[in-house]
């Protein structure tokens, strides 16, 4: 990854370099105070970073595959991770205390991967977006983590949930997924059968921009 420092009054950038994982890097995310960096690969560490001189503070193993989505919680006391398991018990979001370096809790339940999390505002609730396994669809989930954990479904999407973000002061989930890929499939699953019943089987490409 590069850490990348921007001086507007004087017009000037300097990258660095920082070889922070054995292979890919694959999420990252800010501490609110702008100190810490978090990264997560997949090497399946999660490591902490100084976001100023780009050293190394502190590194996780949670041994849950390589990281699929880091989020701090807005008062930097806990980091969320999920990672790409192949099991069902072993699939869900980890808690980390960023002081400690150690796990701080963790939530089950899901028979897919989860691809995305964030933290409300307030810090009291996460969300998470899962994958979409087989032919299914992508579950939107909301989880109350501020004391009694909870949780409620919130929707789903026609594929993979990519992203969740909330707005502003929190009364706005926006979610993001793989939903033309799936109209896509769709449409030429129907294409192909009108084409099979029709007598001209074959194969015909046509352009993304005409769901768009």
């Amino acid at each position: 990854m590069k850490l990348i420092h921007i001086s507007t009054k004087n017009f000037f950038i300097i990258a660095k370099l920082i070889l922070a994982h054995g292979g890919e890097v694959t999420s990252l995310d800010l501490s609110p105070d702008g100190r810490h960096l978090v990264s997560g690969g997949s090497d399946e560490t999660i490591r902490l970073w100084d976001a100023h001189t780009g050293r190394e503070l502190m590194q996780f193993t949670p041994n849950e595959g390589p990281t699929l989505a880091l989020s701090y919680d807005p008062k930097g006391t806990r980091i969320a991770s999920s990672g790409n398991r192949l099991f069902d018990d072993d699939m869900g979001v980890h808690f980390w205390d960023p002081k400690l370096g150690q796990e701080a809790g963790r939530l089950s339940g899901y028979n897919c991967n989860v691809t995305c999390v964030a933290f409300h505002p307030e810090g009291a609730m996460l969300a998470t977006g899962c994958e979409a396994p087989g032919n299914g669809k992508g579950l939107v989930r909301l989880w109350s983590v501020g004391g009694r954990v909870a949780h409620v479904d919130l929707g789903r999407h026609a594929g993979k949930v990519n992203r969740a973000q909330f707005i502003g002061s929190g009364r706005v989930l926006l979610t993001a997924g793989d939903d033309l890929d799936a109209v896509l499939t769709a449409a030429g699953t129907m294409r192909d059968a009108g084409l099979e019943s029709a007598g001209r089987p074959g194969v015909i490409t046509y352009s993304r921009k005409v769901f768009v």
